[in-house]
């Protein structure tokens, strides 16, 4: 059964990046993941997490598929209590909302990932969540409270 659903996978991510004309490395780059990786998920090699197929779908210009595999990829990771997923969530989805010019869903998101990493004490991604806030013109909070 795992095998049908990786194959499955791996037919629409290709499918999905072949209809936007774009190759893997183009693919690859824009959703921040290596070659070999993507190139594996669209043999059916590997299965993809909801995060890295709503990375995959952002960056293949399918908007609306991120925005719905991230807000799962979200519910999943604060049910389980995984912060730092919760927070890369967080931050994809700050992009997505960036990316649909949605600024009060980017602020919100990004001050959420910002919390997290902050109280993780992580600092690779503080200094992440601050560069894309930076670039977005989006103002980063101090509060210790999480709107998730």
């Amino acid at each position: 059964m795992a095998m049908d659903l990786k194959k499955a996978m791996a037919m629409n991510v290709r499918r999905a990046r072949q209809a936007r004309e774009l190759t893997q490395e183009e693919l690859a780059d824009r959703a921040g993941l290596s070659v070999r990786y993507l190139g594996s998920i669209e043999r059916g090699k590997v299965s993809a997490s909801v995060t890295v197929l709503g990375q995959v779908a952002q960056a293949s210009g399918a908007l609306t598929e991120a925005h719905t595999r991230l807000g799962e990829a979200l519910e999943t990771f604060t049910a389980i209590q995984s912060r730092f997923e919760t927070g890369r969530t967080h931050l994809a989805l700050a992009e997505l909302a960036h990316a649909q010019g949605n600024r009060e869903a980017a602020t919100a998101h990004a001050n959420n990932a910002y919390a997290l990493f902050m109280a993780l004490k992580i600092p690779r991604y503080v200094e992440r969540t601050q560069q894309f806030a930076s670039q977005c013109g989006l103002v980063l909070s101090n509060a210790d409270i999480l709107h998730e």
